[in-house]
């Protein structure tokens, strides 16, 4: 669920006792000092989209939360997290103008693992800057090491978030995707959510394709048939009004395969 900065505070106070682990699950470190890592399940998701795209004009701050996982031993106190940017010299994010810095005296107090867990999330706070129309940002956050934690788990040390104002293409768009609707293009993206509603990200993508996938996949050739036939009567109109079949920007003709 997407929070707006004016909530974000109160919303993290409420959120903060739900995410509780069992002290089972807890990784053997032979480092006696305590460690802070991301959590996700592929490499791929190590790379976190985020569009402004979808939101009306006047929706200006936009919110990521990121899990966390404590490497190390548990304490009966909360324990402050420091986060700091990875520069990449490639359209790096920028504090303050693409996303508020991790510093921040409203933010940077809840940077935290309270205290007897094992994970938590952390917000990153996005801004809608004007510079998001034209290109893509990129903030490549890491753990910076503090008196509480020290330096985190190579494997899990960083997280980016692509920072964007234009559609952007979905993490998840890959085989199964590519299968059923085509290889990705921005005006099929925006073509898809005419068509059936929905952002078509990666929220989407897992909940209302890919949970077909594994349980009816004739659902996923009946949407697939839509797309293609809805696709082949609005270039039958685009051609009557002398425009041509629908194009991605580099001139590729958009295709949908139907089943």
């Amino acid at each position: 669920m997407k929070r707006i900065y004016d909530t974000l505070l109160a919303g993290m106070l409420l959120a903060a006792p739900l995410f509780v682990s069992c002290e089972k699950d807890l990784s053997i470190n032979p480092n006696p000092e305590s460690r802070m890592a991301f959590v996700y399940k592929n490499t791929e998701d190590s790379l976190v989209s985020n569009s402004f795209a979808y939101y009306e004009d006047d929706v200006v701050i936009d919110t990521v939360w990121l899990d966390v996982m404590l490497y190390g031993t548990l304490e009966d106190y909360d324990r402050p997290i420091a986060l700091e940017q990875v520069t990449t010299g490639e359209n790096d994010a920028v504090p303050g103008k693409h996303y508020v810095a991790f510093d921040d005296a409203q933010l940077a107090a809840y940077y935290k693992l309270p205290a007897n867990q094992l994970e938590t999330k952390l917000p990153i706070v996005l801004l809608r800057d004007a510079s998001l129309k034209e290109e893509n940002y990129t903030l490549k956050i890491t753990f910076k090491p503090n008196e509480y934690f020290g330096q985190s788990v190579k494997e899990r040390a960083s997280r980016s978030v692509l920072i964007a104002d234009q559609l952007v293409r979905p993490n998840n768009w890959d085989g199964t995707m590519e299968w059923f609707f085509g290889e990705y293009g921005t005006e099929k993206h925006f073509f898809l959510i005419q068509t059936f509603g929905g952002n078509w990200d990666d929220a989407y993508i897992e909940e209302e394709i890919l949970a077909y996938y594994y349980t009816d996949q004739m659902v996923l050739m009946g949407m697939a048939r839509r797309a293609g036939e809805a696709l082949s009567e609005l270039n039958a109109e685009r051609e009557a009004n002398g425009l041509g079949l629908l194009k991605e920007a580099d001139g590729t003709v958009v295709e949908i395969p139907i089943f």
